[in-house]
């Protein structure tokens, strides 16, 4: 959680000293994102832990898929074309 933390604190650094991030600064920020999305999904699909402590993690879980949501619509506005490919694993 705290690299993600990280990660948004230095977009939101990068955003206001030149008003806009750089595709590739969006890109990261999606990978990084993406991967706390995965480990998150493990977790709740893990029938070890009981449901209602999985359950706790649902709006976590929804912020992650609204905030990648955005960074896909942001990406997109850059005039970056993005496939399945990228949606589900990432940019490289």
């Amino acid at each position: 959680m705290e690299n993600l933390l990280d990660a948004v604190r230095a977009l939101k650094v990068r955003r206001q000293e030149t008003g806009q991030p750089s595709l590739e600064t969006l890109k990261a920020a999606y990978n990084e994102l993406l991967q706390r999305h995965k480990t998150l999904e493990a977790y709740l699909d893990d029938n070890s832990i009981p449901l209602e402590t999985r359950e706790g993690k649902l709006d976590e879980f929804q912020d992650i898929l609204r905030r990648l949501n955005q960074l896909l619509s942001e990406i997109r506005r850059m005039g970056q074309p993005i496939g399945t490919e990228e949606v589900l694993n990432g940019f490289r």
